[in-house]
């Protein structure tokens, strides 16, 4: 059910006061800007690679893509709460990457939408506001820079280019068997996160790499620490019949808590595949847990799927609970475990 590197710290106020920390600095990280408006769309937007259009109509726009890859560059990508931007792709494996060049975060209130893949890269900083709807067929958000032509070789390896800020959600992203990443510095999920038989990703690092597996499932590796990186997840997640991962490396971890979930993560069995769920602080990492995490098989003849927390402090703290069972029983026989309050 549960794999720890490390058995729970002996000090839990140390573990605490980590877990407390690690939630200050975002209390301030994400100001709703003056500047987006209730009809606020992007501006400055540029083809430079690939074939696309772009047309504005009111409070809406369309980006109309004709190739399979197409890189798009911005001055500002912003949507404000009455706002809708919709790609128009040939396909669910057509992906558009989306350059912010200016010196503006990108702040979404409205709707974005695509039956495709779509990368947003801004490296000061992304956020998904509460209102917010998201309804694509994959979606990568960093503050990570990429290069074009790594991008249309196919190999997904972002860094950072100095200064990258942080990505957060409070809104709500819905993937249509797909996934849905945040990578970048600090990542956080308070809203709702929704990838049916897919990836959910929170990465925190310097260095990140995205690896597309199929069937709407990928692999993303922190490849790099990052000074105070952390993944935190007070918000809900779900990927049932798919899996969910919680990764950063920390270049000062020492007593930060790298990686928190205080929410909820659910990748319950579906018939045809089990979940799985991770949480990783690396080999310097705390991880810490107060919320919930179920991969358990509710329907009949499923059985549980597998969670994994890994760190060199791992803290399974009151209110914790995990779920593993199945209809058919756990992996290894059924598996719940509640932690007091």
């Amino acid at each position: 059910m549960a794999t720890t590197r490390r058995a729970l710290p002996a000090k839990p106020r140390l573990v605490w006061a980590a877990v407390s920390a690690a939630l200050l600095p975002w209390c301030y990280a994400n100001p709703a800007s003056a500047d987006v408006t209730a009809n606020t769309l992007p501006t400055g937007g540029t083809v430079v690679a690939g074939s696309a259009s772009i047309s504005r109509s009111g409070s809406n726009m369309e980006i109309t893509q004709s190739s399979n890859s197409a890189i798009l560059n911005w001055q500002t990508f912003s949507i404000g709460s009455n706002a809708w931007v919709n790609f128009i792709q040939p396909s669910s494996s057509a992906i558009a990457l989306n350059h912010v060049l200016g010196n503006k975060g990108s702040e979404i209130f409205g709707r974005l939408t695509a039956n495709g893949q779509v990368f947003l890269s801004n490296p000061n900083g992304v956020l998904f506001a509460p209102g917010a709807s998201v309804d694509v067929g994959g979606l990568f958000a960093t503050t990570l820079s990429i290069a074009d032509k790594d991008f249309l070789a196919g190999r997904y390896n972002f860094y950072n280019a100095g200064g990258a800020g942080s990505v957060i959600n409070q809104g709500n992203i819905v993937t249509a068997n797909g996934y849905a990443a945040l990578a970048g510095p600090q990542v956080r999920n308070d809203g709702i996160i929704v990838a049916r038989a897919g990836t959910v990703a929170l990465a925190a690092g310097d260095r990140v790499s995205l690896d597309m597996v199929g069937n709407g499932l990928i692999k993303v590796s922190v490849d790099q620490s990052a000074l105070n990186a952390s993944a935190i997840n007070s918000g809900r997640i779900e990927a049932d019949g798919g899996n969910v991962f919680l990764t950063a490396r920390s270049a000062n971890a020492l007593l930060d808590t790298v990686v928190n979930n205080s929410g909820v993560i659910r990748a319950n069995s579906l018939v045809a595949r089990n979940g799985e769920i991770v949480l990783d602080g690396g080999s310097t990492g705390l991880v810490a847990n107060t919320g919930t995490i179920s991969v358990s098989g509710v329907d009949s003849g499923t059985t549980g799927g597998t969670v994994k927390i890994l760190g060199d402090r791992v803290a399974l703290l009151p209110g914790t609970q995990i779920d593993a069972s199945g209809d058919s029983g756990g992996r290894n026989g059924p598996r719940r475990r509640q932690f007091p309050r």
